[in-house]
């Protein structure tokens, strides 16, 4: 992960939510209209636009554990450096 991923995907959220926003505004104004037949169309497009914010940050929370995992060591497994340090015997 590099920081340029991370804030792309930040980028994306903040969108989303904006859009998400949106969308409410939108339901309350059909609602508020009387515009009965509209409002399930503008609710899926709602739902889908949660369910995209949802897979964004799922998709964050995956690279920031992936950058706070522990990297593997370059040393070889199972080697011992005690004898190295104290010079052998």
């Amino acid at each position: 992960m590099n920081a340029r991923e991370l804030n792309e995907i930040d980028r994306d959220v903040f969108e989303v939510r904006q859009y998400i926003g949106h969308q409410r505004d939108v339901i309350r104004q059909l609602t508020d209209g009387g515009h009965m037949q509209a409002i399930p169309q503008a609710q899926a497009t709602l739902r889908l636009l949660e369910d995209k914010l949802q897979a964004l940050l799922i998709s964050r929370k995956a690279l920031l554990d992936e950058f706070r995992r522990p990297r593997a060591s370059s040393k070889p497994a199972g080697s011992d450096e005690s004898g190295r340090r104290s010079g052998g015997t």
